[in-house]
């Protein structure tokens, strides 16, 4: 993450970082080197380390969400014996982003399938082989494969217009946008969340005493475990 200007952060818990700055003033800086070429921060300055708090991240300006660090950017983004400390979401809240994430999704696909389906002139379910039936099937499995799309997308990018409105998103072990593959096997394990009539949800009640990288409290559903993600509050 950034900093403060981008925007990124909460205003509860938050990572200390060791951030390198120029505690001197910027004349007896330039002052310490006079030399052509020379670098104007003095070595004394350039050591001193400060300690201070940077926020976490939490989606951007745009939908697009945080860019993914590379190791190197997240190395000198601060000490690893400082790891961040995200706040836990409850049960409640996720839900909650779930139940408007699926009204969103789904909601506009019916919306959608019954004006192709009324504009292709299908008004109930056609006769096996005609021209109709074909329309009627493709636009079934439309149906089917675009809200896939819609959670992959945005599990990958860590957030979900349902995540956003209730400052949740997702994130790895290491507080990082899940990206392609992780959001991929989240959506996919999902899947398991109706087939197990909401045990994969209940299973957040009995996952207690497991340490966590990111910090105490967090608890994992099926999907998040078999993912390597969690929901935390921004």
């Amino acid at each position: 993450m950034r900093g403060a200007g981008d925007g990124v952060g909460g205003a509860g818990r938050r990572r200390p970082l060791a951030l390198r700055g120029a505690g001197r003033p910027a004349a007896r800086a330039i002052a310490a080197g006079r030399g052509r070429g020379s670098d104007p921060v003095s070595s004394e300055a350039r050591s001193e380390r400060i300690a201070g708090p940077v926020p976490i991240g939490r989606p951007g300006p745009s939908w697009r969400g945080d860019p993914v660090r590379t190791a190197e950017e997240t190395a000198a983004a601060g000490s690893a014996d400082a790891p961040a400390t995200f706040t836990p979401c409850s049960l409640r809240r996720r839900l909650a982003g779930v139940a408007i994430d699926q009204a969103l999704a789904w909601g506009v696909m019916l919306l959608l399938a019954s004006i192709a389906l009324g504009v292709a002139g299908v008004e109930e379910e056609p006769a096996p082989g005609t021209r109709e039936a074909s329309i009627f099937q493709a636009i079934g499995l439309i149906s089917l494969v675009a809200p896939f799309l819609y959670f992959w997308i945005w599990n990958s990018a860590g957030f979900s217009p349902g995540k956003r409105l209730l400052r949740l998103r997702v994130v790895d072990e290491h507080g990082l946008r899940p990206g392609v593959m992780r959001g991929f096997a989240r959506t996919v394990a999902s899947l398991l969340v109706p087939l197990s009539l909401g045990i994969a949800y209940a299973s957040l009640a009995w996952d207690v005493g497991v340490r966590r990288p990111l910090a105490e409290g967090h608890r994992q559903a099926w999907h998040d475990r078999l993912s390597g993600t969690f929901v935390v509050r921004t």
